[in-house]
């Protein structure tokens, strides 16, 4: 019997006797996952009234490392520097002073919904002052977060796609 030959007989051997353990495996495998962190899927375990429900500082909190992380890709993407002027740029976009500006861009193109989202994080109470921004605009910024961690959570792709080019289009127009 050739290599080939015994190569080809354990292929067979592990499809016919071990297939159905491999696909039970990869059952379980994602079964357990859904079960125990689904969480981390955007929308996967919201429903719209459990979203309406949540704290404005929480949908910040998340709005805010989705904004991060959208500028981060945003800077790479359309820039050829290095690491440390990559961070630089991206702290000068996602700072509160900033995002305070954007209030304004957003607000006019915002359905009656996410209007009350970005009002609603703009009147949430902050357990801490802020330090580097006045109080204005800092409310301001946390507003813009919620309505991205909003948008996020509720599994509205198109729309967070849509909301953030234009934030991330206005922020690099204005930083140059």
């Amino acid at each position: 019997m050739t290599f080939k030959q015994r190569c080809l007989g354990t292929y067979r051997k592990i499809l016919g006797i071990h297939c159905g353990v491999v696909v039970f495996a990869g059952f379980m495998c994602y079964t357990f996952f859904m079960e125990n962190f689904s969480y981390i899927l955007p929308g996967s375990s919201y429903k719209e009234e459990d979203v309406a429900r949540m704290n404005a500082l929480t949908l910040a909190y998340i709005g805010d490392a989705v904004y991060a992380l959208s500028a981060r890709k945003y800077i790479v993407m359309h820039s050829g520097a290095k690491v440390g002027a990559l961070h630089t740029r991206v702290n000068k976009m996602v700072n509160a002073k900033m995002q305070a500006e954007m209030y304004y861009v957003l607000e006019p193109m915002l359905t009656e919904k996410e209007r009350m989202v970005l009002h609603h994080g703009r009147n949430a109470k902050a357990l801490h002052k802020a330090k580097n921004f006045s109080a204005t605009d800092y409310k301001k910024a946390t507003a813009v977060e919620a309505l991205l961690g909003y948008i996020y959570i509720s599994w509205q792709t198109e729309r967070l796609e849509q909301l953030l080019e234009k934030i991330l289009e206005e922020t690099c127009r204005r930083l140059v």
